[in-house]
């Protein structure tokens, strides 16, 4: 989750949790799939280029 929260861009702003639960709550989700992609390609578009620095594993599990 750390690498996530603190993925930065090319003007230096980290991603953050604010972020994060904002796309996590006002987006509907079909599949655990999905929240992966989701959010791989919204840090894919905040990091604007910048190169990555920390990994970025992610893992969803779709309980019920």
């Amino acid at each position: 989750m750390m690498g996530i929260l603190l993925t930065g861009c090319t003007q230096q702003q980290q991603f953050g949790d604010d972020r994060l639960l904002s796309i996590l709550r006002d987006t509907h989700f079909d599949s655990a799939r999905q929240v992966i992609d989701t959010l791989k390609a919204s840090v894919d578009t905040h990091r604007n280029g910048a190169e990555p620095n920390d990994d970025l594993t992610m893992l969803c599990l779709r309980l019920g």
